[in-house]
């Protein structure tokens, strides 16, 4: 009997709700046969990977505590990543010059000085406007903080005219520690 007959003949005789369990019987035997011994290696990888995570975790309990930095040593630090007052222009030559390499035009920015006396330490603060896409200007602020620890991002503020613009007009506001 030719395979087209032959089904025909089955369709015929076994009518669709016979059919529809062949399927489903031909579906539970694939699980048996293949996706359950795929199942069991998963659960099996899963459980040694848990275990591997219990021993670490263990190890580390057992290590000892680290060890805290006294207030002299984190003060020693502070004041170590501070920027000295005769490099201050020049962080400020670094931070347009990164903005040149990624292509923001720093035109004008509002420039604050304070002096905390009892910290010995000078804060200048200053507000840039900007113009750019985003990845720009994520990359600028990447880049300007990594180049000097003495520098921080206190505040961003992103405005957009239209959802379909792809500039940004953003106010980036910074303060740059340095020394007396």
């Amino acid at each position: 009997m030719k395979p087209r007959l032959f089904v025909e003949w089955l369709l015929r005789r076994l009518s669709w709700p016979g059919v529809l369990g062949l399927a489903l019987a031909a579906a539970a035997l694939w699980t048996l046969a293949v996706e359950l011994p795929r199942m069991q290696s998963a659960t099996a990888q899963a459980q040694g990977d848990l275990a591997a995570l219990h021993l670490k975790l263990a190890a580390q309990a057992k290590a000892p505590p680290l060890r805290l930095s006294s207030d002299a040593e984190r003060l020693a630090k502070f004041y170590a990543a501070l920027t000295p007052a005769a490099e201050v222009p020049n962080a400020l030559a670094r931070l347009f010059v990164i903005a040149q390499t990624a292509r923001i035009n720093l035109r004008q920015g509002d420039f604050q000085r304070s002096e905390s006396r009892p910290g010995k330490y000078t804060m200048l603060q200053f507000s840039l406007p900007v113009k750019a896409a985003y990845p720009q200007l994520m990359d600028f602020i990447d880049e300007a903080l990594a180049a000097n620890p003495s520098l921080t991002l206190e505040e961003v503020v992103f405005k957009r005219e239209t959802a379909a613009n792809a500039t940004l007009e953003a106010t980036l506001k910074f303060a740059l520690y340095s020394t007396e």
